[in-house]
């Protein structure tokens, strides 16, 4: 639902900025798994991300980005457990004095983990949480830092799937370091629309 909203949300807010919205569609499989109970939480769902056009301070370069939360979340009698994913990805378009375009992308899938541990009673007694981030390089057009190459099309930058296919897992750990579970993520490109 919240997906749902967000997406009304920014389809208004770009309504106002362009003529055409542009949205990616994505397979997402997001799962967690607790080693102690053998307890398995699993999300399967196609989600749309729409690209929202972001501030330049070179008026040659056009920015659009598009970003999706997700969280999955597993109870079990000794502990609770969380994937959460937060996955953006930014198009930058360069209009060269030729009349040459080209496109770059940069891509952030961060997947983390939280664990916490249930004590005899009703309450919670310690948590852990894991942590990633995303470097973003200020200048698109610099192959060396990170941006990747795209085609475009009449709708816009393609999406580049290099970035997407290979699933990531992160290891679930509790308040001592020890593995206690793992998380998976694996999203497909399905397409863009406008």
């Amino acid at each position: 639902m919240k997906t749902g909203l967000i997406l009304i949300l920014m389809a208004l807010c770009m309504t106002s900025t362009s003529n055409a919205l542009i949205a990616d569609k994505f397979r997402c499989s997001l799962e967690i798994k607790d080693f102690k109970s053998k307890n398995l939480s699993k999300q399967d769902k196609e989600i749309f991300i729409a690209r929202l056009p972001t501030q330049s301070s070179d008026p040659q370069i056009q920015f659009t980005i598009g970003q999706v939360f997700e969280r999955l979340s597993l109870k079990t009698p000794t502990a609770e457990l969380s994937a959460n994913l937060n996955f953006y990805f930014k198009h930058a378009i360069k209009t060269h004095s030729s009349g040459l375009t080209e496109a770059r992308q940069l891509t952030c899938v961060a997947l983390t983990t939280d664990y916490c541990e249930r004590g005899p009673g009703p309450g919670i007694v310690a948590c852990s949480a894991s942590s990633a981030m995303c470097m973003e390089p200020p200048y698109p057009f610099d192959l060396n830092l990170g941006w990747q190459k795209t085609l475009i099309s009449a709708a816009g930058p393609v999406f580049n799937e290099q970035e997407l296919l290979a699933p990531i897992t992160v290891d679930v750990k509790n308040d001592q370091g020890a593995i206690v579970g793992v998380a998976n993520l694996n999203c497909k490109h399905k397409g863009t629309f406008n």
